[in-house]
């Protein structure tokens, strides 16, 4: 079992250890953060960046919510016997 950790929400995360608690790899959250998917703030440098705790959550949760409204959805069209 992965061990957890208890953070504040205002704790600040690289991109590896954002891509860490989303169970992710590094360059595919790389993307989101440049897509935009997740904000980051780029540090005076311009090299690197860091992603909000609570903006990590938040996109985990609507990601859960997706996949659990495609799980009712496939479901439903089980159960009336439709193709999906």
């Amino acid at each position: 079992m992965p061990r957890r950790r208890v953070l504040a929400e205002t704790t600040r995360l690289t991109p590896a250890e954002a891509a860490e608690v989303l169970g992710l790899s590094r360059p595919f959250t790389v993307r989101l953060l440049d897509a935009g998917a997740i904000p980051s703030d780029r540090l005076p440098d311009g090299r690197h960046r860091l992603v909000r705790l609570a903006d990590v959550l938040a996109f985990q949760e609507r990601r859960d919510r997706r996949s659990e409204g495609r799980r009712r959805v496939a479901e439903a069209a089980e159960e009336a016997g439709l193709p999906y």
